[in-house]
């Protein structure tokens, strides 16, 4: 049996000042993919799956053209993309792995535009506070994740992978 490549897109804002803010939760998921994809190999195998996390330097916003350009010189096709990302509907520290996209999200739909629509979704839940719900939700995902989330940070990456590996 030959083996089924999906490559996984974490979206998140190019930049150091972004790196550990709300927003940025698609991308920290990949980073942490790519740093422990080993501890998933022996699944991986069983399954005949192969992983590929990968981040762009970008804006969240411009994704789906920096995707297209990469998806391009890479030969990935919407039916072997997963696309990580921040999402308001989901309570920190919940994932869910699904189709559907939310609402709104400005990254999504971007990727939706330029490249097309991913085969799985890994929803990554970043409300943890009122101001998520309220009026003041940009400038909530645009602020840092608090010091003493980072168990639960990794909790959250573990479990969404341990998801993910469910569905494939």
């Amino acid at each position: 049996m030959a083996n089924k490549t999906f490559f996984i897109l974490g979206l998140g804002n190019q930049g150091n000042s972004y790196s550990k803010h709300w927003h940025n939760l698609g991308k920290m998921y990949a980073q942490y993919l790519q740093a422990n994809i080993s501890s998933y190999n022996a699944i991986l195998a069983e399954k005949h799956i192969t992983l590929k996390p990968f981040t762009l330097d970008c804006y969240m916003n411009e994704s789906g053209q920096f995707l297209a350009q990469y998806a391009k010189s890479k030969g990935i096709k919407p039916e072997n993309l997963i696309l990580a990302f921040d999402d308001l509907d989901i309570n920190f520290p919940l994932a869910k792995i699904s189709p559907k996209t939310p609402k709104v999200h400005n990254g999504v739909t971007s990727v939706k535009q330029y490249f097309g629509t991913p085969v799985w979704n890994v929803r990554l839940g970043a409300n943890s506070s009122d101001k998520a719900q309220k009026n003041e939700a940009k400038s909530y995902l645009l602020s840092p994740i608090p010091e003493n989330l980072s168990n639960e940070l990794t909790a959250l990456f573990k479990a969404a992978s341990d998801s993910l590996l469910t569905v494939l």
